[in-house]
């Protein structure tokens, strides 16, 4: 079985091909195409044509996703080129991993090729290898319900059943969400035989992982009817458990779309229809006869008139069955629960029930939760009233971030990760589709953090953790855009392809030359009577003791179902500035550190897509930079509108100290802009030496190409900074490499 792109969850996008007027650079670890010689014929299990390739292309090639020769032959299970290829790397190849930490041992043991897996165990492979999120070659056999492969990993490779993934996920829950394509058919009925010999090997099915699911939940998810019907009868499992977001199983098939299996999960495995047939002494599966025989013979122990009698039956029954029962209510209850109402059980998840903060424009509550159906034309009529330039509507955005918090408050504080947004907002919202950024009138290509940061930034905290791990979300207050205008601009701009009458105010640009404005372009001077934060620090000369008392009343911090937008911390200026854009700015420390303690967004962007962190970077505002840092929700990745990082700006001007501050809190190093230049390019460009010392330090590739074909060493020398070409090219130390760079 080969192994397909699309089955490598995610993957590295290669860039566009740019058409250069000199010869194209390369150097170790720039990937190349994934339409190789040598990928295609690892793929097509030529053997033959790959012996024709010279050796270091077929050990080079990788495709889209990372995966070499080596990994397409194990995925194959072709032992042969296998053979070949780790003879050539002298043994190395075995190790190689993808760009999620795969090995060609993970993706043998995911096709089921177990004579594959047992070779390159053979060669020193590790059978308990953890690629990216501790997901193990075992587990990913599980998941594609390969029982032979999995009995040789266990049986004969000695790895632990019982292992546990990053998310707490078991082998148990892998085998619940097994693709529907490997599960049979009915539904989930081919995984019983894996799930059995599992629950041998000491498996427990009901155990949680970190987001509260077990392996109904997955079950439940995935469509699994049999699989759920097999984890009720022989483990026990009811769906009384709610995961940390509220969900039933029930709740999760519903989301799915498999409504057969919501409902059978409500009226024959619910935790009430349980205890009901344990009422009555009876099997869950037990029809209607069998019921209404175990009520009858029953009711003549637990009437009252039965106990005041005295009857045989009674005095047979008391002390045993009798004695079961509270009282007739109990028995009761049960029968009228099983007969009339089917044993369903309640479990559904009050959050969706609630539809949370959704209101019309006006902010009255009494409206409608959600907007009613209109004709085309009254849409029409509608939108333009909304949007007379075309674009979005107030209504539109509103009512996206009112859904979006809905679905991001589920996850609680834990954060909501972004990859799963579309799929769980079309869940919540019964089959809406997530906007797109072009909706909003953002760029071609825009992704959705993008899209988030520019509509909903006011709502929404992006997390940015370790590189190879989703960015989470968080709600926050829904503070208001454009509270306050602002008379004067604070930081202007002069790009070399921007027209001299263009609006300024913000970092705009490409990490072009700004300068802060002089203090005869501030409000002149205002008395200090109101204390009104925004007009104190647009004024530029007011004592930090001053705009800290704006802020004394402001302690109760951000809460996401509470408007607080009149207050002080989290006002915005006609261009988007919120108070820690001016503190970042200007350099007031104790005003930042106070914002920071009100949880103001920290990702919080302009018009033209600046954040404090940026305007901080670009200043040389070291302490606060540290500040925004140790926020765990600031993106140290994010860009401005021209793609542009906090990275670009502190290389801009040569700020060192913050450009090692950037990276030690993984900033990504060669981040290009929209011209394609890296934040070396700009440090090189402007001659800063300990800037691009800090830069080269940090594995910065000096021979990176923008879109001119101009590399960092190019730029410095035409800047006339020979020096810093100098040790660019010392730290290359290949005349190969900087032959081509010539």
């Amino acid at each position: 079985m080969a192994v397909p792109a699309e089955d490598v969850h995610g993957g590295c996008e290669q860039n566009g091909s740019k058409s250069k007027p000199k010869q194209a650079k390369s150097h170790p670890g720039r990937r190349r195409g994934n339409d190789s010689p040598a990928i295609a014929s690892a793929r097509n299990r030529d053997l033959e044509a790959l012996r024709q390739l010279p050796a270091d292309e077929v050990l080079a090639a990788v495709d889209h996703n990372g995966c070499g020769c080596l990994h397409w032959a194990a995925g194959n299970g072709d032992v042969d080129t296998c053979r070949y290829l780790v003879e050539l790397s002298e043994g190395s190849a075995t190790h190689a991993l993808t760009w999620n930490q795969r090995t060609p041992l993970h993706y043998a043991a995911r096709n089921g090729q177990t004579e594959a897996c047992q070779w390159l165990a053979q060669q020193s492979a590790d059978v308990n290898a953890l690629a990216r999120d501790e997901v193990s070659p075992l587990q990913l056999a599980v998941w594609q319900n390969h029982l032979e492969t999995c009995r040789w990993f266990v049986e004969e490779a000695g790895v632990d059943p019982l292992q546990r993934n990053r998310f707490g996920c078991s082998i148990a829950h892998w085998v619940s969400q097994a693709p529907r394509e490997r599960a049979g058919d009915p539904q989930g009925e081919a995984l019983l035989p894996l799930a059995r010999w599992l629950r041998l090997r000491g498996c427990d099915f009901s155990a949680t992982q970190e987001h509260g699911h077990n392996a109904l939940h997955k079950a439940g998810w995935s469509g699994h009817a049999e699989l759920c019907r097999w984890l009720r009868d022989e483990c026990g499992l009811r769906d009384g458990k709610q995961d940390e977001a509220g969900n039933f199983a029930a709740d999760l098939a519903e989301m799915a779309g498999h409504h057969a299996l919501a409902d059978w999960l409500r009226a024959e495995c619910s935790a009430a229809r349980a205890a009901s047939c344990r009422v009555l002494g009876v099997d869950e599966d037990a029809d209607s006869c069998v019921l209404r025989e175990a009520y009858l013979r029953l009711i003549r122990c637990t009437h009252p008139d039965s106990r005041s009698r005295k009857t045989p039956e009674a005095a047979e029954v008391s002390g045993t069955e009798s004695a079961d029962f509270d009282d007739f209510t109990a028995l009761h209850g049960a029968y009228r629960h099983l007969v009339r109402e089917g044993g369903r059980g309640s479990q559904r998840n009050p959050r969706h029930e609630e539809r949370l903060m959704l209101c019309d424009v006006g902010g009255d509550s009494s409206a409608p939760l959600l907007p009613q159906p209109t004709s085309g034309m009254a849409q029409s009529e509608q939108r333009e009233e909304q949007a007379p330039g075309g674009g979005p509507g107030l209504a539109d955005i509103q009512l996206f971030k009112a859904r979006l918090l809905t679905v991001i408050c589920e996850f609680g504080s834990k954060g909501f990760p972004v990859s799963s947004l579309r799929k769980k907002y079309a869940q919540v919202w019964g089959g809406a589709a997530l906007p797109r950024p072009a909706d909003f009138g953002l760029r071609k290509g825009a992704g959705v953090l993008e899209m988030i940061r520019a509509v909903a930034s006011d709502v929404v905290q992006v997390e940015i953790g370790p590189v190879g791990q989703d960015p989470l979300l968080h709600a926050i207050s829904p503070g208001s855009v454009g509270a306050e205008p602002a008379a004067e601009e604070r930081v202007q701009m002069e790009p070399e392809t921007q027209a001299p009458d263009a609006r300024r105010g913000g970092l705009q640009g490409e990490a072009v030359e700004l300068r802060s404005e002089s203090e005869s372009t501030r409000t002149p001077a205002m008395p200090l009577e109101g204390k009104d934060l925004m007009p104190l620090l647009r004024k530029g000369d007011c004592d930090e003791e001053d705009l800290l008392e704006c802020l004394k009343d402001d302690v109760r911090g951000r809460d996401p179902l509470e408007d607080k937008s009149d207050q002080a911390a989290h006002q915005r200026d006609k261009d988007g500035w919120t108070p820690l854009h001016w503190a970042a700015q200007d350099g007031h420390e104790r005003l930042a550190e106070k914002l920071l303690d009100l949880r103001v967004s920290t990702n919080a962007a302009d018009h033209c897509g600046a954040t404090p962190l940026m305007l901080a970077s670009f200043n040389g505002r070291t302490r606060i930079v540290e500040a925004l840092l140790k926020e765990r929700s600031t993106d140290v990745r994010q860009g401005n509108s021209y793609l542009t990082t906090a990275l670009h700006y502190a290389a801009q001007r040569g700020h060192a100290s913050c450009v090692i501050q950037l990276m030690e809190h993984q900033a990504e190093v060669n981040a290009t802009d929209r011209h394609s230049d890296t934040p070396l390019s700009w440090a090189a460009r402007n001659g800063h030496l300990e800037a691009v010392k800090a830069l080269l330090e940090l594995n910065a590739d000096p021979l990176q190409d923008n879109n001119a074909s101009e590399d960092p060493i190019e730029l410095a020398r035409g800047n006339g900074f020979d020096e810093v070409a100098e040790m660019m090219e010392a730290a290359i130390g290949d005349p190969e490499l900087l032959a081509m760079s010539a």
